[in-house]
């Protein structure tokens, strides 16, 4: 993965589109795989958390919302991707 460094070097739209990247391919991974969702909700926050840091509010409110669903499907166990 090439987040950190990316954002490391101070490339924070490098480290963002990386991070869409991530998050899309991890969609795809738990929409098959539902073992992977609990990668799916990290990425998610990771992307929440980045998009807040850049002054981006209300996507990262959006994406924190679906990490926060992810997150509520592991624990009730029904972990049924969208």
């Amino acid at each position: 993965n090439s987040v950190m460094p990316l954002a490391a070097a101070g490339d924070r739209e490098g480290a963002l589109a990386a991070l869409f990247e991530t998050v899309q391919i991890r969609r795809q991974l738990a929409a098959s795989d539902p073992s992977e969702a609990a990668g799916l909700a990290k990425w998610l926050t990771n992307l929440s958390t980045a998009l807040g840091k850049m002054g981006r509010h209300d996507e990262a409110k959006a994406v924190a919302s679906e990490s926060a669903e992810v997150r509520t499907r592991l624990m009730r166990g029904t972990n049924k991707s969208r």
